[in-house]
């Protein structure tokens, strides 16, 4: 049984611990392990997540059974665009529907904003997550590639209409 709810500041240590286990599991081979530990502390800080809180960023963790799997981050950009930031279920729990219900949340949540399209950015290395976005809907737009500080960024960016 898939749940979900929308996350507050009370949950940022669960968020946490979310983000660093499916993190370092699903990422080596992807990406080096100091580029995991980086993005972690950049992205997930609880500074970090009170701010995006506060400021619109919709947080919405899912639990499969009872137990936390994992969680999506999202929010409204200009030009009626809702941008997933994040999506993050364990690996072990992948094919069990939980990542096709965040990406309905998703869908809910940008549509009652008025979007009319959703959109996210994938590492071009992360090929089940590739498949599995395009399996739901989603098409390639472009290739983006930018660095942060002194990690490549090489996304996709996929989007679908809603």
């Amino acid at each position: 049984m898939i749940n979900f709810y929308t996350a507050t500041e009370k949950d940022i240590p669960l968020l946490q611990h979310l983000a660093d286990e499916i993190w370092h599991q699903h990422y080596p081979g992807i990406l080096s392990i100091e580029q995991i530990d980086f993005m972690l502390k950049m992205l997930y800080s609880t500074d970090r997540i009170k701010e995006e809180l506060n400021h619109g960023v919709y947080w919405v963790i899912f639990k499969y059974d009872k137990r936390p799997a994992g969680f999506i981050a999202c929010e409204m950009e200009e030009n009626q665009i809702c941008k997933l930031h994040k999506i993050y279920i364990y690996p072990h729990l992948h094919g069990k529907g939980i990542g096709r219900k965040a990406i309905e949340v998703a869908k809910e949540y940008a549509r009652s904003h008025g979007a009319d399209k959703l959109k996210l950015f994938v590492n071009r290395g992360n090929k089940a997550s590739i498949e599995a976005y395009k399996r739901l809907g989603f098409i390639t737009e472009k290739e983006i590639d930018q660095y942060l500080e002194k990690f490549l960024l090489d996304d996709y960016l996929m989007s679908m209409d809603l």
